[in-house]
Formats: C-alpha cells, structure tokens, sequence
C-alpha cells in the first residue's frame, strides 16, 4: 500500500486540476472542468505529514502566513477533529465557506461480489431506466462505473467521480428504498477492482458530517489516510 502522503497526493491531485506552478486551477468533476477550484486545501495524513496547495491568483502574502499555519499543524489524532488553526485559515482568506472531509483508501480484496455488474454503453439505458435516469449524460465521463441489480434494475451505483492518470475517487448513489442492505459495500468493492485492473489506486472521500458515508467506510473496513481541510 502506497504512504499516506502519497494518497493524499493522489487524493488532491483527482479533486482539482492543476498548472505547472501545482497551483489550483479547476474543481476535476470528469463531464464539467470549468468550475473554480477553491483558494485553499490542505490535506492532513494520519502520519503527521501536511500537504497543502493555492489557487492560481492567490497573493503571495496570504501564501505565506497560511504556509507558515500549515507547517504548524499537530498530527491528527481524530480525522473529524478541525485543525487547530482552522478560524485564522478563514480570517486570511476572508472566507466562511469551508468544507471538512474524510479520506479514505479501498484495500484490495479478491471477494467476488454477487449480484454486481460493470455498466457500459450497451447496457446502461437498460438498468438505469427506473431511478438512474439521470446517469446516461454523465456516464462516459465516469467510468468505470458498477451497478447493484435487483429486479432487473440498478438500484445502487459506484462510478468514478474525479479522475487522475493516478487515481480515481468513488460516488456512490443508492435509491433510498434500498439503502441499509449492504448494496454500496458491494458497488464499492466491485469498482475498486475495475480501477485497479486501469493501473489507478481507489479512493473514497466524504464530508465529515455525511453519517450514511461514514457508516459506508467503516462497514467496508476502509483505511483513513487523513483529512481534507477546503476554504471556498
């Protein structure tokens, strides 16, 4: 398994694109590259390791005295906890629009995985017709992406949402009648081999208040490399 820097490299580098400078550019949703990516992320490993990136036209001042917070940041030892210098993060960029997320990595795992199928041109009309509806225009740009089937038709899906030559970042959707049985356990781990078979490393991330994806990591046994800190 690769080190928690490196995913969490890995994990930023899928959310945003970047320019030669590795500063933030665009938000890296694979079917919309136009929206604006935020002024600041800092990713915080479980190791103790810090890593963190601008936008392009952030000042080199306000570079420097949020560099020199970063640098100052404790090892995390509870990936819900903010960081401790969260309120001047705000205050040097002006801001209250922040995120807070949890990141996780797929370990591999040979279990073949019933009931799961790998959509693709062919069949995505037919098992998305019922509740999916919306999948068919974004599709091609979240590949690979597995389906759930009950009854003839999708009822939870696992498909690419950030792309990466390196990585690529799981959206799970499940229809809410459907939801508790298991069903994103299973569209997870089916993916996670599809993208490993693409020569990429799966990663899982979720908002630290999202309940139903937390609960999703930890009955998959995910493994938490760190937390992602955003000003907007």
């Amino acid at each position: 398994m690769l080190n928690s820097v490196e995913l969490m490299q890995m994990h930023i580098e899928s959310l945003f694109t970047l320019n030669d400078d590795l500063r933030l550019l665009n938000i890296n949703e694979p079917w919309d590259t136009t929206k604006s990516a935020p002024k600041f992320i800092m990713g915080r490993t479980i190791k103790g390791e810090t890593i963190y990136y601008f936008r392009h036209g952030v000042s080199e001042d306000i570079i420097s005295k949020v560099s020199e917070l970063c640098l100052k940041e404790p090892i995390v030892q509870n990936a819900n906890a903010r960081p401790k210098y969260f309120e001047q993060y705000l205050e040097c960029f002006q801001s209250s629009s922040y995120t807070e997320e949890i990141c996780f990595y797929v370990p591999d795992s040979e279990e073949k995985i019933r009931d799961c199928i790998l959509l693709d041109s062919k069949n995505v009309s037919k098992y998305t017709s019922d509740g999916f509806e919306w999948l068919k225009e974004e599709f091609p740009f979240s590949l690979p992406c597995v389906a759930f089937v009950h009854a003839g038709q999708a009822v939870s899906i696992c498909r690419s949402v950030r792309i990466s030559h390196k990585a690529h970042e799981a959206g799970i959707e499940t229809l809410g009648a459907f939801r508790g049985n298991g069903y994103a356990y299973a569209v997870l781990f089916k993916w996670a081999q599809e993208v490993r078979q693409l020569g990429c490393e799966p990663l899982y991330s979720t908002l630290s208040d999202n309940f139903r994806s937390l609960r999703v990591a930890e009955k998959a046994n995910l493994i938490c490399f760190g937390a992602g800190f955003i000003v907007n």
